[in-house]
C-alpha cells in the first residue's frame, strides 16, 4: 500500500473509498437510530400558534417583532 495519493495505485484508491463508504454506512445508521428513538417521545412545544390575519406586534428580547 502507498501512503501518497500521487504514487497511489488502484487498489489503494479503492480502499479509500472502501473505508469512506463504510465510515458513512455507519453514521447514517447510528443518526437513524437515534432519530428514530427521538420521534417516538412525545414533543409539546411553547411556542403560540399565530393565525392568518391582521398584523400583530409582539416583544422578543427588548425588540419589536411585527407579523
Amino acid at each position: 500500500m502507498n501512503h501518497s495519493l500521487y504514487s497511489a495505485d488502484r487498489q489503494t484508491h479503492r480502499r479509500i473509498v472502501g473505508s469512506a463508504f463504510v465510515a458513512i454506512l455507519i453514521i447514517t445508521t447510528l443518526s437513524t437510530a437515534i432519530m428514530s428513538k427521538f420521534e417516538q417521545e412525545s414533543v409539546q412545544s411553547s411556542v403560540a400558534v399565530l393565525k392568518a390575519g391582521i398584523p400583530v406586534v409582539t416583544t422578543d428580547g427588548g425588540y419589536f417583532i411585527v407579523r
